[in-house]
């Protein structure tokens, strides 16, 4: 009896599952990098969220004052035990090395002293200096004296600073512990995106980024429904949004 012989893929075929297998790869590339982009917003809203109880937790127990900054403000240094990164440690639950750093922070100077500050990168976060430091805000260091703390904003996500040739690493913000909101008055809402965001990482997760508000909640947000300056005027700003004035946020 005669047998076939076995017959094996043709160049022809062997070409058409190679462009099937590429086609499918295509296809699934894009929704693994939005997966894991979105995993990483998640991990760091979780950390926002953590570091939201850890602030309501830590007033509670400290006559409502909200932990300070550090570094350094007012021509002042400060040691970096006194800001709120390191006050906050024993009110969270997970390691704070962790918890500090939102996955998707692609910063060149954790591992780099930035080269204004001279220093390396420690939070992906930062505070708002509004919150009792600046002036014309001192009362506001104490959550009992924020009218909204639901839409008043605690911590936002640090600049990363610039990682190209000449570009400059944001005058230190990439290595700070707060931000400072009351400069921010003279933006209109054409330029804002670039004044907020010399200081704030507003697009870190698809052209948002995660905040945390002293309610001890956490949303993600784009920059225009954190601080819209609907006049530009710095002596008399009308505000279509600001939740980093506690006289005014909603």
């Amino acid at each position: 009896m005669r047998r076939d012989k076995k017959r094996g893929f043709t160049l022809i075929e062997l070409l058409v599952v190679i462009s099937i297998i590429a086609m499918l790869i295509a296809i699934l590339l894009p929704a693994i990098g939005s997966a894991r982009q979105s995993a990483r917003t998640a991990v760091c809203l979780s950390n926002c969220k953590q570091m939201a109880l850890a602030t309501v937790a830590y007033a509670t127990e400290h006559d409502m004052q909200l932990p300070t900054v550090g570094f350094s403000h007012g021509g002042e240094t400060f040691p970096e035990q006194g800001s709120w990164f390191f006050l906050l440690e024993d009110y969270v639950q997970d390691d704070a090395k962790l918890l500090y750093r939102c996955p998707s922070d692609t910063s060149a100077y954790w591992d780099t002293v930035a080269p204004t500050t001279g220093k390396l990168r420690r939070v992906s976060y930062a505070t708002s200096f509004t919150l009792g430091f600046a002036n014309g805000f001192e009362a506001f260091g104490n959550l009992d004296r924020i009218p909204s703390p639901s839409s008043t904003i605690f911590a936002v996500e640090l600049t990363e600073g610039g990682q190209e040739p000449g570009n400059l690493d944001h005058s230190g913000f990439v290595t700070a512990d707060h931000v400072h909101p009351e400069t921010w008055t003279g933006s209109t809402p054409a330029d804002a995106d670039d004044v907020v965001g010399f200081q704030v990482q507003i697009d870190q997760h698809q052209g948002s980024a995660n905040y945390t508000y002293l309610d001890g909640h956490a949303e993600r947000l784009s920059r225009a429904d954190t601080f819209e300056n609907a006049t530009g005027s710095v002596t008399n700003p009308v505000w279509t949004v600001n939740q980093y004035w506690p006289d005014v946020a909603r």
